[in-house]
């Protein structure tokens, strides 16, 4: 983080958000490399964030930014393997498991806070220059809304892409972010180097794209958190939603349309025991990874409720006491 903060020096500040206990380890490794202690405001802000507090101080502080510099890694030494699904049918394709999630889940789910804020033309992805192909097979895997077969040699069918859980589905977003710029070991502590050379251009591209007109009318950070029982315009669309029982930010997909969220203990009611335990029936999710709704703002009794579910993305509705994939 220093090496990117002297990097972009010339052009802003970098800020860095977290527990005072970094905040110590950054200020330590700071003298370790020769720096003057009192010179590191010039070139960090850091603002310390307790956990309770940190999907609301990251939603505003990414609203606030002229640029976002997102470093993707695996979470374990290495990333999974995106190896494409080899299936008998196209059948078999939807019942193979579901591919182990890239990077960490929290990072996944702030790709869609940037989403959300209009931010991710302001974004600018950095990872290791080993991993970099991974990325942007990742990136370009998860892009595709529809899935393509390949006939193999052995007539059996090659999918395009494994199944992907919605975490990972965000990476798709970054197809419009400002750059990817790698780095090779030590290359971030090495002045002048090429990732030094390279990441001041995206930070810069990352910074144009402040002028470029909105056409879409984004609500502000505030609205994007918490839950409110009167309807507030949500992305995607910005319809009109009223969602009263959960929190926004810990969604991760929103259906589209006005909508009125259904309480988690109301839905379930509605199932039967054995689909109440199965939850979701494409990816197993429990229940309360479900988000029930109606499609409408006004909830009546007689009204379908329909779910989405935050783990896999399926849409499922509640049919004669079980939940079915629509």
């Amino acid at each position: 983080m220093i090496a990117i903060a002297i990097a972009v020096a010339r052009i802003g500040k970098l800020i860095l958000i977290g527990p005072n206990t970094d905040r110590l380890a950054l200020e330590s490794h700071w003298e370790e490399r020769g720096q003057d202690p009192s010179t590191m405001g010039n070139f960090i802000q850091y603002i310390e964030c307790m956990h309770s507090e940190w999907k609301q101080t990251v939603h505003r502080e990414i609203d606030a930014a002229d640029c976002v510099l997102l470093y993707i890694a695996p979470k374990m030494e290495k990333f999974p393997l995106l190896k494409p699904a080899e299936v008998p049918s196209i059948l078999e394709y939807y019942d193979a498991p579901f591919k182990k999630l890239s990077t960490g889940a929290g990072l996944l789910h702030e790709i869609a806070y940037l989403d959300c804020l209009g931010k991710i033309g302001n974004t600018v992805v950095i990872c290791r220059e080993r991993e970099s192909n991974y990325v942007r097979e990742l990136i370009n895997a998860n892009s595709l809304d529809l899935i393509f077969f390949t006939v193999t040699a052995g007539n059996s069918l090659r999918a395009g892409s494994p199944r992907l859980l919605a975490p990972d589905r965000q990476l798709a977003r970054l197809q419009a972010a400002a750059g990817i710029v790698t780095f090779v070991g030590d290359d971030l502590d090495a002045p002048r180097s090429r990732f030094d050379r390279s990441l001041r251009p995206s930070v810069k591209v990352a910074l144009r794209h402040r002028g470029t007109p909105k056409r879409v009318r984004r609500p502000s950070w505030q609205v994007l958190l918490g839950s409110s029982p009167t309807p507030r315009p949500l992305p995607p669309d910005n319809q009109l939603k009223i969602i009263s029982h959960t929190k926004v930010e810990d969604l991760l997909h929103i259906p589209r349309g006005e909508i009125a969220e259904v309480p988690v203990e109301q839905a379930q009611s509605q199932l039967n025991r054995r689909a109440a335990r199965k939850g979701c029936p494409t990816c197993g999710a429990r229940i309360p990874k479900l988000f029930f709704y109606v499609d409408r703002l006004d909830i009546d009794p007689d009204d379908n409720i329909w779910a989405k579910c935050q783990n896999c993305m399926a849409g499922l509705l509640i049919e004669d006491r079980v939940l079915i994939e629509v």
